[in-house]
């Protein structure tokens, strides 16, 4: 998906000048993500992949990924990080993922990406729901549960007064990579 040659956040975000991106914190650490990048292609190694004698591979994060890619892309980013453990799937995290998305000015029918698995697929969806009565969001999911759960379902939701998912609404993603 974030691989130079592959125009298609590229082309949701070109028209609107920014990508917003609310982005699980965890993706800043190289550690986390296992694997590594051709940096000629930003295309990630991937299980059974053909490596070419021309790859330059390094181990980068998710993050950094990212900001190659809109930055080939000419996209400037706007990135919200938050944390995606579920201890954290509260509703103070989706208001203050409410206050920053205000803060920045985000309009009613622009795209927000939401980049992470579950928690932060559930919460920033929910805030998307929230915001300007269903604002669109795209998830590129980093988890089989956000690829399988969270990020395909029109549920979106988070833990309140001691009861997990006790608020919530149906906005389903407008695409889930």
């Amino acid at each position: 998906v974030l691989a130079f040659d592959n125009n298609l956040l590229a082309e949701i975000y070109r028209p609107i000048g920014r990508a917003v991106i609310v982005l699980d914190d965890k993706l800043n650490d190289i550690m986390y993500t296992s694997g590594e990048v051709d940096m000629k292609t930003n295309r990630r190694v991937v299980l059974g992949m053909e490596e070419d004698a021309n790859s330059d591979f390094k181990k980068i994060s998710i993050r950094q990924q990212l900001d190659r890619y809109f930055e080939h892309h000419r996209v400037k980013m706007e990135v919200l990080v938050r944390s995606g453990n579920e201890a954290d799937k509260h509703i103070e995290n989706v208001q203050e993922i409410l206050i920053d998305l205000k803060k920045l000015g985000v309009m009613r029918n622009e795209p927000v990406l939401i980049v992470g698995g579950g928690v932060i697929a559930d919460i920033a969806g929910f805030a998307c729901a929230l915001f300007h009565r269903n604002t669109p969001y795209v998830i590129l999911a980093t988890s089989i549960v956000a690829g399988i759960d969270a990020g395909p379902s029109p549920r979106t939701c988070c833990d309140g007064q001691g009861y997990k998912n006790a608020f919530g609404a149906f906005h389903p993603p407008v695409m889930t990579l």
